[in-house]
């Protein structure tokens, strides 16, 4: 009898990841605003280190970091602006209800606390792929509102 050693154990492969993590970004990065909130969704392989690394990087910098992804993974950010001149900020609900989530025992954190620009210690959800996809879904509908809504005001 032969085997066939084609594929790896499934212990031993990486699994895909769908995750989810919303965060401010340092108000020195953008001094056009007060505050830059983003919601960031990655489905794939990318580890906590890795993860760490692109948020502290958009955090600091303002500018999302380049990724090399494979063709089955996907990388996406979303940034609320809310102009220094406003009254109140305004984040959008799903914003909120995320970083609630994101805060409570059931998410992440990273091994050496990482702060937002807020001051806010981050953390990250795993979502199940339904779960993730709903939300993809919820955030890409909330975008096409604010781009609709922002190109209606100007």
């Amino acid at each position: 009898m032969s085997e066939h050693a084609t594929e790896q154990p499934a212990a031993n492969r990486a699994a895909t990841r769908y995750l989810v993590a919303v965060y401010s970004l340092n108000p020195a990065s953008r001094p056009d605003a007060h505050t830059v909130a983003c919601l960031m969704l990655h489905k794939g392989l990318l580890s906590d280190d890795d993860l760490r690394a692109f948020i502290q990087q958009h955090i600091e910098t303002g500018i999302v970091p380049e990724l090399i992804l494979s063709s089955d993974e996907f990388m996406q950010t979303m940034n609320c602006v809310t102009p220094s001149t406003a009254r109140e900020t305004r984040v959008p609900a799903l914003f909120k209800q995320l970083r609630e989530y994101c805060t409570r025992p059931q998410a992440t954190r990273f091994q050496e606390p990482l702060l937002d620009g807020a001051g806010y210690t981050l953390g990250f959800l795993s979502l199940e792929p339904g779960q993730w996809q709903h939300t993809y879904d919820v955030a890409t509908m909330l975008q096409e509102t604010m781009q609709r809504d922002a190109t209606r005001v100007a």
